[in-house]
């Protein structure tokens, strides 16, 4: 083979491994991303769900176990003989029995009470197996009597394993042992799937946490995985998982697989959270291996999730072309360069290679979809194919003339024609920079919105100025406002169904009365009709009232401005919502000036509508006592600013969030309920329209001798 073209076949084979190494890297490192998001997803809820079972746990404890008859039962049992602790044990679960029974509806499986010596005193789930030793075999139990401290966590047990909430037992300064509430893992995964949908969520525990804590006689509870033999599962006599995951024809299939993984094979042992991305019968898969540590903080096993991953096949097949372009292009690559070092010499050559190089130029340009032009010295020399299209200008001294496209607005970050030609002329390209231009398209005829951005080349008198088309974008945010708006329009229909009942009850217990009467006798006097007439009157009117308030403050145009009091405002607001809160026992307190404004009165109801029913969905879903659900609203005026500020005592907001919630379709709420959009378009409306500001933080205060916590939404719209 010649040695010339042995180099060129050389540098190819490098230059392709080279691009082949760099491509299977980019796309390890895209499956990588969606991987980690989620099995970090999946950790969140499951730390989500554990936290949620503790609160329980706590509540349960307070309310059961602190209750004086079960305290003074424990503290007899202490005391007593070892041959009467078997009728104060009964009389303990004759007391507790129906609670137990309450408690399993919520998914708890154990129901334990140690003695203060760590022995089993009564188990709810086996009440005829007691008085085992088990200080050696459960850290929880020792943690909680001898440290007399609190323990959560997952535990293998003597019955069974579980995630325990443990807690020491002291009445009258006298330790009188410990109480356990455990969940098993069919609770949680039902949680999991509710956040997060997979074909199946399995627990495998290691046998340090199985075998060798139970009795020899409950060993049949478990049976080896068939991923490894390191691992155990419940079996079917005490899981409901375990069937479905062994007949699974996926799970029996992507298991296969895993077994034959190198990846997996290596990972599982190192006893840390991974994931492995599977391709199954043209179909993706990850599958998420979440290590669990048990009340000693070591390794106890995984939750395994078997998730869909239908970008797995995209991404594969995306990179997989990219790999053949890349082959196609170097060895375009390879020859150019050979066709270049062999015409190195000829004058013709350089001809050649500059027309060549302004075609891939344009060509590069012409495949872009946004439009390019290329100014050099105040002049435009260059154009990709979609500048003429829309412009139909097809000669290079025409092309100044596409500016006569701009349309004047004078809204907001948007350039009007001149100013356009002003900046460009003078370079003032921090004007011109990510501001906006409305360009009649004559092909589609049609108005379209055009993003402005400015990159230089060859010095500061060459730029490339590149309009990027975001009309779709504008319009995806108008949807995204009217999805805010007929979501408070669904709000404000049960805020008038709480405000009709009354009303309607009052309208037919009146018309139930006057049939009644006649019924009694053929007569009645005119003045019980009148009487009941004006009653009905009244009624309907207020019901006519009511409508005409929910109408007004849901216009379809939120640019009318007029002179309005914030103060009846929030009056008018209070008026809308009331019934509602009070429904939800949630105490309102006003605190505000007598402060004119000049703007949109409607779109301040809307905002502070959105933030009062976030409040009441904190209230519920927090399960906060209802004796505790306050809402302050405070207006004062300060420094040509209204000061608006609304805070709750729902418990605040996660601080690891705190910082998302104003970011569209973010929401904390269950999908049932939540949508994301109310808090987004607070802010957009408040920031964007009445060109304000809101910010949000957690705050503890003291109300009537009541420590409370919760959100603390600031307001500040300037008066015009």
């Amino acid at each position: 083979m010649n040695k010339k073209y042995f180099m060129y076949f050389f540098s190819f084979i490098i230059a392709f491994l080279i691009f082949s190494f760099i491509l299977s890297r980019l796309e390890k490192n895209d499956i990588d991303i969606v991987s980690k998001q989620k099995l970090e997803a999946t950790k969140l809820a499951y730390k989500s769900i554990l936290d949620t079972y503790k609160l329980a746990a706590k509540k349960d404890f307070n309310y059961i176990v602190k209750d004086k008859k079960v305290l003074k039962l424990l503290k007899k049992f202490k005391y007593s003989k070892e041959e009467n602790k078997s009728i104060y044990r009964g009389l303990l679960y004759r007391e507790l029995y129906k609670e137990y029974e309450q408690l399993k509806q919520s998914g708890l499986r154990q129901f334990h009470f140690h003695t203060h010596e760590g022995k089993s005193l009564l188990r709810f789930h086996n009440p005829s197996n007691s008085g085992d030793e088990l200080i050696d075999f459960r850290e929880s139990i020792k943690i909680a009597n001898i440290k007399k401290e609190k323990s959560f966590g997952f535990e293998g047990g003597r019955v069974f394993p579980g995630f325990r909430y443990v807690f020491p037992i002291v009445y009258e300064g006298d330790h009188l042992g410990s109480v356990e509430f455990s969940i098993s893992f069919d609770s949680v995964e039902k949680k999991l799937k509710d956040v997060l949908n997979s074909n199946m969520y399995v627990l495998l525990m290691n046998k340090e946490t199985t075998l060798q804590k139970v009795f020899s006689s409950k060993r049949k509870y478990f049976i080896k995985s068939d991923l490894s033999d390191d691992y155990y599962l419940e079996n079917s006599l005490i899981s409901n998982i375990t069937e479905k995951y062994i007949n699974s024809s996926l799970i029996k299939r992507l298991n296969k697989k895993l077994k034959e993984n190198e990846e997996f094979l290596k990972l599982h042992k190192k006893h840390e959270s991974f994931y492995i991305p599977l391709i199954s019968n043209d179909k993706g898969y990850i599958i998420s291996f979440l290590a669990i540590k048990d009340t000693k903080n070591k390794f106890a096993g995984y939750i395994v999730s078997y998730l869909d991953f239908k970008d797995l096949i995209f991404i594969t097949s995306k990179y997989n072309i990219f790999i053949v372009l890349c082959f196609i292009s170097i060895a375009v690559f390879i020859y150019l360069i050979s066709v270049a070092i062999e015409q190195r010499y000829k004058t013709i050559r350089n001809k050649k290679e500059l027309e060549l190089s302004n075609k891939n130029l344009q060509n590069i340009i012409d495949n872009q979809k946004n439009i390019i032009i290329l100014y050099e010295n105040n002049c435009i020399k260059k154009v990709n194919k979609k500048f003429t299209d829309l412009f139909t200008l097809s000669d290079i001294n025409e092309y100044k003339e596409f500016e006569n496209y701009i349309i004047d607005t004078k809204e907001e970050d948007f350039l009007t024609k001149n100013k356009f030609k002003k900046y460009v002329k003078e370079k003032k390209f921090a004007l011109l920079n990510n501001k906006m231009l409305r360009i009649n398209n004559t092909i589609v005829k049609k108005e379209q919105i055009y993003l402005v951005n400015i990159n230089f080349y060859n010095g500061n008198n060459s730029f490339i100025l590149v309009l990027t088309d975001i009309s779709e974008l504008i319009n995806l945010q108008k949807i995204v406002y009217t999805q805010s708006k007929i979501a408070a329009v669904g709000e404000m229909i049960g805020n008038i169904a709480h405000q009709w009942r009354q009303p309607l009850s009052v309208i037919t217990t009146c018309i139930s009365g006057l049939r009644f009467q006649l019924e009694l006798n053929n007569e009645l006097d005119k003045k019980t009709l009148l009487k009941n007439f004006d009653r009905v009157k009244s009624q309907a009117m207020y019901l006519s009232k009511t409508i005409d308030d929910f109408r007004g403050f849901f216009k379809d145009d939120d640019s009318i401005l007029k002179e309005f009091n914030v103060k009846e405002v929030l009056d008018k607001v209070y008026d809308i919502t009331k019934d509602l809160l009070k429904a939800n026992y949630i105490t309102v307190k006003i605190d505000s000036e007598e402060i004119m404004m000049f703007n949109n009165d409607s779109i301040i109801v809307q905002t502070l509508i959105n933030i009062i029913n976030n409040a009441k969905d904190a209230f519920k879903e927090k399960n906060i006592n209802s004796n505790d659900r306050y809402l302050f609203i405070t207006l004062k005026k300060q420094n040509k600013k209204i000061m608006l500020e609304v805070k709750d005592s729902a418990g605040g907001v996660d601080d690891s969030i705190i910082d998302k919630i104003f970011e569209p379709y973010f929401t904390t709420k269950h999908k049932s309920i939540g949508t994301g959009i109310g808090l987004y378009m607070t802010h957009q409306l408040i920031t964007k329209q009445l060109k304000g500001k809101i910010l949000v933080k957690n705050k503890s205060y003291i109300y009537e001798n009541k420590k409370l916590f919760g959100a603390s939404f600031q307001i500040d719209i300037p008066i015009l």
